[in-house]
């Protein structure tokens, strides 16, 4: 099976919607995302070992 990588239609976030953002809150917003990279670095692998493993 062949994947088929797809571009992006839209940004995430428009200039405008970043301007909006009180100072602070972007970070605010990333905590759980860097405690979730955190608890699962163990488990993490390189893109050449995710590769091997997948055989690509």
């Amino acid at each position: 099976m062949r994947s088929e990588l797809l571009p992006a239609k839209d940004e995430p976030f428009t200039e405008d919607e970043l301007e909006d953002l009180e100072e602070g809150e972007e970070s605010e917003s990333s905590d759980l995302l860097w405690e979730s990279a955190r608890k699962h670095r163990k488990e993490a692998v390189s893109l050449d070992e995710y590769c091997r493993r997948r055989g690509i």
